[in-house]
């Protein structure tokens, strides 16, 4: 009996012993599920965000040569939104970069790289991609983009644009994974700054989606959340505040991105009472620079 009770005790010492062992190696096995993709782009900082299938803590590291990233910044918040700002970079450079955890690297190929953004005095030529109705998943959706990388070929592209719907039909998180990060996910994303603009089916063709609190939108649209926008003016032009609208500064050329959808308290594009007409009022009349680019979703087809 005693014999029989030491064999029980060792086989449930076992067990416990690789439900452990198979517990702690899963736990680990993350995954990258969305991105990598850069938002919020300037002279000497950016912003890198992903997404993997489990939680972990977030590490960034980079360097002007590939293969060899002597800085690094982590961010201890334990989480599968991973969203990664790094500083003290230097203007009209190019800079290779790896994303991941402090206990492993989840990428870092060659094509992982950006460039940050010229001085505003810069006479170099700029480029710029600037893609709208584009999140629906198609052939042509397909062929726009390989068209694009055949044309630019190994030049340098200072933002990448949308003009609104970036996801077919009714914004929905699935819809942006499926319509618009995997399909840009191995080439546009990984290296061309990001700045984009809500179209109707980014609202589900619903402006109660951006209901507000007092006079604060929400924020809380999927298309709110996949995205971060130079909102505070981290790029010059006047803040916003909120992200269905922002300026900034590529150079000598001002770039609005406007709402033309959204429920602005009531109002909306063309009423000129409204919080976005009198902030755009306010960032054109403090504009400098010789060239001015408002660009926005024009129509609302479903």
């Amino acid at each position: 009996m005693q014999l029989m009770k030491k064999f029980y005790q060792k086989i449930f010492t076992l067990f416990f012993f690789f439900l452990f062992t198979f517990s702690k190696t899963t736990s680990f096995a993350q995954t990258l599920t969305r991105g990598p993709y850069l938002q919020v782009g300037t002279q000497s900082s950016i912003i890198i965000r992903w997404r993997t299938n489990v939680a972990s803590n977030s590490r960034v590291t980079w360097g002007t040569v590939f293969g060899t990233y002597p800085n690094t910044v982590d961010s201890a918040t334990s989480t599968t939104e991973h969203i990664v700002q790094i500083s003290g970079l230097t203007a009209d450079n190019k800079y290779w970069y790896t994303i991941g955890s402090t206990t492993a690297t989840l990428q870092a190929t060659n094509t992982n790289y950006f460039l940050t953004l010229p001085l505003s005095a810069t006479t170099r030529k700029l480029r710029f991609l600037a893609i709208g109705d584009c999140g629906n998943n198609s052939t042509n959706q397909v062929n726009v983009k390989n068209t694009f990388i055949n044309y630019i070929g190994s030049n340098d592209v200072d933002a990448m644009i949308t003009l609104g719907d970036n996801a077919y039909s009714f914004g929905t998180d699935g819809e942006f994974q499926n319509n618009f990060f995997d399909v840009y996910k191995n080439d546009r994303l990984k290296y061309y700054k990001l700045y984009t603009a809500p179209g109707n089916h980014d609202y589900g063709n619903s402006t109660t989606n951006n209901t507000k609190t007092g006079s604060t939108p929400a924020n809380s649209m999927p298309y709110h959340l996949n995205f971060t926008v130079p909102m505070a003016g981290e790029i010059g032009g006047v803040a916003s505040g909120v992200k269905n609208y922002y300026s900034y500064n590529i150079g000598d050329v001002h770039f609005i991105s406007l709402d033309s959808y959204g429920n602005d308290g009531g109002n909306l594009l063309y009423d000129t009472s409204g919080a976005q007409a009198t902030w755009l009022k306010a960032d054109l009349a403090a504009n400098t620079k010789k060239w001015t680019i408002a660009y926005f979703q024009i129509g609302r087809e479903h």
